[in-house]
């Protein structure tokens, strides 16, 4: 049996009811103009609607981005939700990091210094170590 929430089918209703059957495979739009935004959040506040009464309106496929909007609406107001661009974190190229071929030369001639560089200074607080260590027993001893 599907676990869906009452909720989500009366958001999908109401989706279908405003915008038809089609809404429902068509692929949600990504760019949202600042125009819209602004009045998708006052057309919501001026007719009071929750986020699940007015992102169907619009044909908004989730709440949670008319949530966003709202948000950014009460912190920065009208001309901030107009220049707000959603960002998102570039991907990493799994081939650059798994595949050690790929790392330039002077970076891993760097690296390969850096890496000498530490354990010498590694041995060198050893040795000291050691001789601290001595000569606190000589004096411990007299």
């Amino acid at each position: 049996m599907l676990q869906i929430s009452d909720s989500s089918i009366t958001f999908w209703v109401r989706l279908v009811n405003e915008h038809g059957y089609e809404i429902l495979n068509k692929k949600p739009s990504r760019n949202y103009s600042g125009d819209f935004k602004v009045n998708a959040v006052e057309y919501m506040h001026k007719h009071h609607l929750s986020l699940c009464e007015a992102a169907p309106v619009f044909g908004i496929p989730t709440t949670s981005i008319l949530g966003k909007w709202e948000k950014i609406y009460y912190e920065k107001g009208p001309q901030g939700l107009r220049e707000w661009k959603p960002c998102r974190k570039p991907k990493m190229n799994k081939d650059r990091i798994n595949n050690p071929q790929n790392i330039e030369p002077t970076l891993e001639k760097n690296l390969i210094a850096e890496v000498k560089q530490l354990r010498m200074e590694n041995e060198f607080l050893k040795k000291l170590n050691a001789l601290v260590l001595e000569r606190i027993k000589r004096e411990s001893a007299k």
